[in-house]
Formats: C-alpha cells, structure tokens, sequence
C-alpha cells in the first residue's frame, strides 16, 4: 500500500528519478530505502538533518 502510493506519486512528476530526492524523518529514512530501493535504486533517501541550511528545497509531492 505504501509503495503503491509512492508510485502513484512519482507518475505524476515528470523529472527523472536520478534528479529527485525522497526526504523524510531521520526515524524512518533507512525503512525507506530499503522499501524502495529494489523498484527506485537511483532515488536518493535523506533525511532533513542530512541537509545544510542553504540548499534550496522544491517540494515536489507529499506521500
């Protein structure tokens, strides 16, 4: 269920998957990628304490 959303979100974007980053909570970020990571092996996984302050940040979807 939660990939299918996933995927039912990334459909929608028109970016390549190497261009995106999954952001989520440190707590959960490395339960992530393991869920993803067999159907997404470009897709990076961070968490937001693994970004600096100054990079820009688009939001793309919310899962």
């Amino acid at each position: 269920m939660i990939l299918d959303n996933f995927k039912l979100a990334l459909s929608g974007i028109n970016i390549p998957i190497k261009d995106i980053i999954l952001l989520g909570s440190v707590d959960i970020r490395r339960f992530i990628k393991k869920l993803i990571e067999s159907s997404y092996r470009d897709l990076e996984v961070l968490s937001y304490g693994e970004l600096t302050e100054n990079v820009p940040v688009n939001i793309l979807k919310t899962i």
